[in-house]
């Protein structure tokens, strides 16, 4: 990654202001749309918009490629004007969820981090699993 790059993904990571938006993919289905859609509800975030979907598969570079399919999707819905009034032209920021303990044992953690450099998804991981 250049250096150029690195100082803008870093600049990106820091606090949300209003109006900011960001897409939020889960590896679960039902546990982490839940907890998110629950915390976003207790810390009365409206001025934040918030986007949390479960991702194709449970796999973590399936939940890094729907996390970017679905921010490009985005944009591509905006240009075509297909989006509500409150949905945003663009995400923000693009998070993927992940259990990094089960990538860590299927020795596939360096390139799951790869691929999500890559696609410019930042990565939030837990360990052990979420549900623990």
């Amino acid at each position: 990654m250049s250096l150029a790059r690195r100082a803008a993904r870093s600049q990106k990571v820091g606090t949300a202001k209003p109006g900011d938006s960001f897409l939020i993919v889960t590896e679960g289905t039902v546990t982490e749309p839940v907890y998110f859609e629950l915390l976003k509800a207790d810390l009365q975030l409206p001025a934040v918009r918030v986007k949390v979907i479960p991702g194709k598969a449970s796999d973590p570079r399936h939940v890094i490629n729907t996390a970017a399919a679905e921010a490009k999707e985005q944009i591509s819905r905006a240009r075509k004007g297909q989006l509500g009034i409150n949905e945003p032209s663009k995400f923000d920021r693009v998070w993927g969820v992940i259990d990094s303990d089960v990538a860590v044992r299927n020795g596939i953690w360096n390139d799951v981090v790869q691929l999500a450099n890559a696609r410019d998804v930042a990565l939030a991981h837990s360990t052990p699993c979420f549900e623990f």
